[in-house]
């Protein structure tokens, strides 16, 4: 696979308003610049969502609360930077969401932390899909991937024409 166009970036160029060298940009809510800038951008995603899933434990309907979770306050909130970002620079982060995601579904329904771990038949009944039976509770872990190499060869056509020096190798592969 081609190298991350974050290691051909020359982060140098990046500059604050006072012309001082920045470590990294956000535009449109995706974190570009050092590995650490994005690192820092991400974390701070999953901390925002860590307040709200604090928040929503005390609604007074089980159900409302899930249904924010759901909509409003898991996944969902990192999906665009999931597909932008390798997602080698956002393993720790992307767990650590799964993590927050699984406490706060068992904060909201008063289940023991202890019986949603990550291999348990409960939890992976509430990580399926609505239509298999579940509860819709995506795991970022599970799609951070997809999500990545999705968005890559969706736009590889038009990174390819704007960036002359820089080819993302894409193979695609052709239904018959």
């Amino acid at each position: 696979m081609s190298p991350d166009l974050l290691d051909i970036v020359d982060c140098n160029v990046l500059c604050n308003r006072n012309g001082t060298a920045a470590e990294g940009i956000t535009l449109l809510g995706t974190a570009f610049g050092s590995h650490s800038h994005i690192r820092s951008h991400f974390s701070k995603l999953v901390s925002k969502t860590e307040s709200i899933l604090l928040s929503l434990k005390d609604l007074a309907d089980p159900q409302i609360a899930f249904l924010l979770q759901r909509y409003c306050a898991s996944t969902c909130l990192v999906s665009h930077l999931l597909r932008c970002t390798p997602p080698k620079l956002l393993q720790t982060s992307v767990s650590t969401l799964d993590s927050i995601t699984r406490g706060g579904f068992a904060d909201i329904h008063g289940i023991p932390l202890a019986q949603l771990q990550p291999r348990n038949f409960s939890w992976t009944q509430a990580t399926l899909p609505i239509r298999h039976g579940g509860l819709g509770l995506i795991p970022a872990s599970r799609i951070a991937d997809a999500s990545y190499v999705g968005s890559v060869v969706d736009t590889s056509d038009r990174c390819n024409c704007l960036f002359l020096l820089y080819r993302w190798r894409v193979i695609r592969l052709e239904a018959k």
